[in-house]
């Protein structure tokens, strides 16, 4: 898929086809409202979640398990409706697009700033044939057996910008549930991007410098931040001096000059033979995209202690948002004691740690400014902070979906093993800071247990 945004849009003829419906049938779903057309683009069609399809109006759709069919590029309507899901997601900011199956239809939701909103239900018909069309764009290994779990790596160019879409299948009993994860290009350059202070980005690329033995932690709770984080940390360390290797068990966001190894226990490519290999190749910096197992978990550590600069990636289950940076690490040290390596082990050998967590900015185009009050004004300052005279609040807009909040950015806290070498701001500093400056809320403050409404 080069230009989604060229050839996605259904036409009133392809969407009955799809649909098993007559375009006179079609049209008396819409006027009933249980279609819709946009106004402003009349040829793609929203499918209401609440539209319960007839199995008997969709009998005689078929489609063939042939290659040929689903690579009849964006000329079919069931392509194009594949691509009409992508490029509004993209229009919609979406970080991931779930594909689900279930009893009576197909589900689709987009995950914005965080949460997800059902957008469509499709006939549950078009479940394998639009399943498998994803799984080809994935290049997966066989895109045609629904029942195994599968990952690969969708990328297109929308708006001439160009987008990696990491997809995973996961085979469950009404079908292959698949999720796609929309990684824009081209990566941050600058920590400041995603949300750090001015002392917090320096400290970070003085921690982050390549070839200083030793481990270092990007950490983060699911889907807040850690392969964004990774990211902008490879851009700035790839320079022609150094020998990166990247390894993970999925190829996604790759770039010239890092050596990307794709992990497959199965056919022998184990985390340690990669390492091995790096080592003989003469490796300046190796970079584990994820500690999942206790089998990685020693052998980065083991690479960290035998004097090679170490980074590796790893899920936490949450910060504490008022903790100091110190407490914070404590929770990767019984992360790791769960994976086999005691505190007295990686403490020695931890150089430091980037953490994060991720909170939603208030939407521009329809925040209210309201006075401060008294227990507000009271817990911004006790959190170092200047009290502003006025503060803003959710309100609700077609261009925020209605929740008042559109985009997200990172807080952060750092750890570099030194008492007197780190930035000591907590999460909590950093959420009270875009509140005070107008772009966070109370009611997101209180959400992520900054505090509690007074």
């Amino acid at each position: 898929m080069n230009d989604p945004d060229v050839s996605a849009f259904l036409t009133t003829e392809e969407t009955a086809q799809l649909l098993g419906f007559s375009p006179g049938e079609l049209d008396q779903l819409r006027r009933k409202r249980k279609i819709s057309a946009e106004p402003f683009r009349k040829n793609w069609w929203h499918f209401f979640p609440e539209f319960r399809y007839s199995e008997r109006a969709v009998l005689d759709f078929h489609w063939s398990d042939t290659a040929s069919d689903f690579n009849n590029v964006e000329s079919s309507p069931l392509v194009r409706m594949a691509n009409c899901i992508i490029v509004e997601a993209l229009q919609n900011a979406a970080s991931d697009i779930h594909v689900e199956p279930d009893r009576r239809n197909l589900r689709v939701r987009f995950r914005i700033n965080g949460t997800l909103h059902e957008i469509m239900a499709i006939p549950k018909h078009i479940t394998d044939p639009l399943t498998r069309r994803y799984l080809l764009m994935a290049k997966t290994s066989n895109p045609f057996n629904l029942g195994s779990l599968q990952t690969g790596i969708i990328r297109i160019c929308s708006q001439r910008r160009y987008y990696d879409i990491r997809l995973s299948s996961m085979p469950s009993r009404y079908g292959a549930k698949l999720v796609m994860r929309l990684l824009p290009g081209p990566a941050p350059t600058r920590w400041e991007e995603l949300g750090m202070s001015d002392a917090q980005a320096a400290q970070t690329a003085d921690l982050l410098q390549s070839g200083v033995p030793g481990l270092t932690l990007f950490a983060a709770p699911q889907g807040e931040g850690l392969t964004t984080m990774f990211r902008c940390a490879l851009f700035n360390a790839n320079r022609p001096e150094h020998n990166l290797y990247f390894l993970d068990d999925i190829a996604d966001f790759p770039a010239a000059g890092i050596t990307r190894v794709l992990l497959d226990p199965a056919n022998g490519m184990t985390a340690a033979e990669a390492v091995r290999a790096a080592k003989r190749q003469g490796a300046t910096l190796i970079v584990f995209g994820e500690i999942t197992d206790r089998e990685t978990a020693r052998v980065a550590v083991e690479t960290a202690e035998s004097g090679l600069s170490v980074w590796a990636g790893v899920r936490v289950p949450g910060f504490e948002m008022n903790s100091t940076p110190r407490s914070s690490v404590r929770i990767l040290w019984t992360r790791f004691q769960g994976f086999g390596i005691a505190p007295e082990r990686l403490e020695p050998v931890l150089r430091g740690a980037v953490m994060a967590r991720l909170i939603r900015t208030l939407c521009p185009d329809c925040k209210e400014g309201i006075p401060v009050s008294d227990p507000e004004a009271f817990q911004i300052e006790t959190h170092g902070v200047v009290a502003p005279s006025v503060v803003f609040q959710a309100k609700g807009c077609d261009l925020c979906r209605k929740t008042g909040y559109r985009n997200r950015t990172g807080l952060f806290a750092l750890y570099t093993g030194s008492p007197m070498g780190y930035d000591r701001s907590s999460f909590a500093q950093g959420a009270v800071s875009l509140f005070a400056s107008g772009e966070a809320d109370a009611a997101e403050l209180c959400r992520l247990r900054v505090w509690t409404r007074a």
